[in-house]
Formats: C-alpha cells, structure tokens, sequence
C-alpha cells in the first residue's frame, strides 16, 4: 500500500502541484509585465474562478478579458500543458492564483 501511495503522490505533483506552480509563476509574471490595471482587476477580484479543474472552461481568463485563450497564453506555450488549442486546467488555476497575488500585493498603493 505504501507504494501505490508512494507512486500516486508522486504522479499528483508531476500532473497537478508542478503544473500550478509553472502557472501559478505563469500569472504573476503576466501581472507584472502584461497586464493592464483594468484586466488585472477583472482576474484577481471580479472572475470567480473555480478550484476544481472539472469547472474550469477553455476560455475562462482570456474570455472575462475578451480575448482569445490562446493569445492571452501564448507566451507561456510548453507544448505539454498549454498550446493554442488547450490550456490544462491546473495551469489555469495556478495563473488566476499568481495575478491574484501580484493583486493584493499593490492593490492598496495605486
């Protein structure tokens, strides 16, 4: 039993944990170099975005901002988990997850 525990956690961060965190880092480099004022409100304080990957659309971020997905994420194309026809789910979260940090980080001082 401890191996498959062992191996399962071990597929979790290639597949999940690693996966957010490339997005995650992903969102605030957008937020710091991309994003205007306006489009970083949208994401970090009027999308809701969900947790569960099996709520997260194709189009979630770049359609609250009116643009193709595959534009907003083309800087960040790994060919694994984002290309112009899929942005993987996980990814998405941890990109919402990394503005909205860059967000509360200067929000009070503009």
């Amino acid at each position: 039993m401890d191996a498959i525990i062992e191996r399962l956690r071990a597929s979790k961060r290639q597949q999940v944990d690693d996966v957010i965190q490339k997005g995650l880092e992903a969102g605030r480099d957008w937020a710091e170099k991309t994003a205007s004022y306006k489009d970083l409100r949208i994401v970090a304080e009027k999308l809701e975005f969900p947790d569960d990957p099996d709520d997260v659309q194709y189009n979630t971020i770049a359609g609250a901002l009116g643009e193709p997905a595959g534009d907003l994420f083309k800087p960040y194309y790994d060919e694994e988990h984002v290309t112009y026809t899929h942005i993987d789910p996980y990814f998405q979260i941890g990109f919402y997850r990394g503005a909205g940090q860059v967000w509360k980080e200067v929000k009070d001082k503009l």
